[in-house]
């Protein structure tokens, strides 16, 4: 019986943007002409998160910019000299690389298969079956709702999509429930969450994947947080599998750190000739905590001293409220944090860091097994207004963030009062009102965001939003209006859209909530 093999270094599974047509590539081909290539096009969000940091812990290998012997300066130089270059990554040692690992690249190695644990095939009985791999089918008990996907109808996946689905699972994974796994007499059904789950994940991009890959890379220094003399090392590149009973790999650096946190073991079920995944066996990897890590792409919240919370997605709010945590420090009572990759990215060169956009990949998920949606967002040039450049305009934006979300507080607030008020109602329910007026304020607030940052006119921001708020409040409240009752309940409350003078000052010096 023939074995069967998907090679993904030669074999084409991601799609990229090239010459403005939409083609698939290995690994050695997108490295090789990285600097031709406009953009990666995975379709799927999760996917695309995770398929960014294993590449960008790829690239640190082949540019050595994965020493952590290197200072900061001397590692922003190397990594300036090969950004501004125009013949992209050393193709030799890019097939280097990949003819180092060549076998551990392989889906569907007997021995190795890429970024799975072959053990599953006696440790894990039960095969998931293919919907449970893919986030959007629905499997089990769940209902159908995206498409016509369930138990009884199990199509299978081509090997390229399967890659996109486990390293999806791998980052994003839910905890709870998952298929039996024996180890050592040990059962269990349950596991922990992928490292990512939830999370809103921010990257830059430049005018070629050459670019983005280079300036998506962090000092590896500051990621280094064992001490106990483990490597930085891929899971691809360690030469046993991780003790399962054992505890978690802590990660010695930049390429571990993002390549070897999951919470989950899967191994894929291909079909004998290796053209279809049928299956996937999707269980628990460890049964230790994992160590905590500061991812570099993601905002934290600083709670306390090496107390960091990554700030979760939401399908609800537009990446624009996110901006002011793109370009400064502490611009909110949460203290956020900028993700470090941002921060660093201002050694950069000017002329790469001004034509440098922000894409945001987010997975709304609850704490237990339930996912709302993801989505995908992509900024304009914004970097020019980090802090360290233009410290006015940093301001402003968070100035006007703030001032965008107390309008619409406010908004809330008196809708939910002339509610009550016209219903005459006593319970805790908001009322339609609110819902509605929401989804119609926010989409004219982002447009006069960008207006106000453009002519710089922050001063006038709390006037302006406060406008917006006072429209959609008559057009909500318009028809309740034709009755007396509901006119004085309209009327009395509407003052409350407009906070004291004291109030709004007190906001803008803490900073606000959200």
């Amino acid at each position: 019986m023939t074995q069967p093999s998907f090679d993904l270094t030669t074999e084409p599974w991601l799609p990229i943007i090239r010459h403005g047509s939409l083609q698939q590539v290995g690994l050695r081909e997108l490295f090789s002409t990285a600097h031709d290539i406009a953009d990666l096009a995975i379709p799927v969000p999760p996917a695309a998160s995770g398929i960014w940091r294993i590449l960008y812990a790829i690239t640190a290998r082949i540019t050595g910019l994965d020493d952590t012997n290197l200072d900061f300066n001397t590692w922003s130089r190397r990594r300036n000299d090969l950004i501004t270059s125009s013949s992209g990554f050393d193709p030799q040692v890019v097939d280097a690389y990949f003819d180092r690992w060549a076998s551990r690249f392989d889906l569907f190695h007997p021995e190795r298969p890429w970024l799975q644990d072959p053990r599953l095939k006696t440790q894990c009985k039960n095969d998931a079956g293919v919907n449970k791999l893919v986030f959007s089918r629905s499997n089990g008990n769940n209902q159908v709702w995206f498409d016509h996907h369930h138990d009884h109808k199990l199509d299978p996946l081509p090997p390229s999509e399967a890659a996109w689905h486990l390293v999806a699972q791998l980052y994003y994974g839910a905890p709870g429930g998952c298929s039996t796994r024996e180890v050592d007499g040990l059962r269990k059904d349950d596991t922990q969450a992928g490292p990512l789950r939830g999370t809103l994940s921010f990257h830059p991009v430049g005018e070629t994947l050459f670019q983005s890959l280079l300036a998506g890379l962090v000092h590896p220094g500051n990621l280094r947080t064992h001490r106990g003399g483990q490597e930085d090392l891929a899971p691809w590149e360690m030469d046993t599998l991780p003790d399962p009973l054992g505890s978690p790999p802590i990660p010695g650096g930049f390429v571990s750190a993002l390549t070897n946190r999951a919470r989950h073991a899967i191994l894929l079920t291909p079909d004998q000739s290796g053209s279809h995944v049928l299956g996937a066996r999707l269980t628990w990897a460890f049964r230790a905590d994992a160590s905590k890590v500061e991812d570099p792409y993601l905002i934290h919240h600083v709670a306390g001293p090496g107390d960091l919370h990554a700030r979760p997605a939401s399908n609800h709010r537009a990446l624009w409220r996110d901006l002011d945590a793109l370009v400064a420090d502490g611009t909110d009572t949460r203290r956020a944090r900028r993700p470090r990759v941002l921060l660093q990215s201002s050694s950069l060169p000017l002329a790469v860091l001004d034509a440098l956009r922000v894409r945001a990949f987010g997975f709304d998920q609850g704490r237990g097994a339930k996912d709302y949606g993801w989505f995908v967002a992509i900024t304009p040039p914004i970097l020019k207004w980090a802090q360290e450049r233009d410290p006015e305009m940093a301001r402003g934006i968070a100035r006007t963030r703030l001032a965008a979300e107390e309008s619409q507080r406010q908004l809330s607030r008196t809708l939910r009062e002339a509610w009550k008020d016209f219903t005459r109602q006593s319970d805790k329910s908001e009322g339609p009102w609110v819902s509605v007026a929401t989804s119609r304020y926010w989409p004219r607030a982002e447009r006069v965001f960008w207006q106000i940052l453009n002519e710089r006119r922050f001063d006038e921001a709390g006037m302006t939003f406060s406008r917006i708020a006072s429209e959609v409040y008559d057009e909500i409240t318009d028809t309740a209006c034709r009755s007396p009752r509901g006119a004085h309940a309209v009327y009395t409350r509407r003052h409350l859209l407009f906070p004291s003078p004291s109030k709004s000052r007190a906001r803008a010096t803490t900073g606000g909530s959200k």
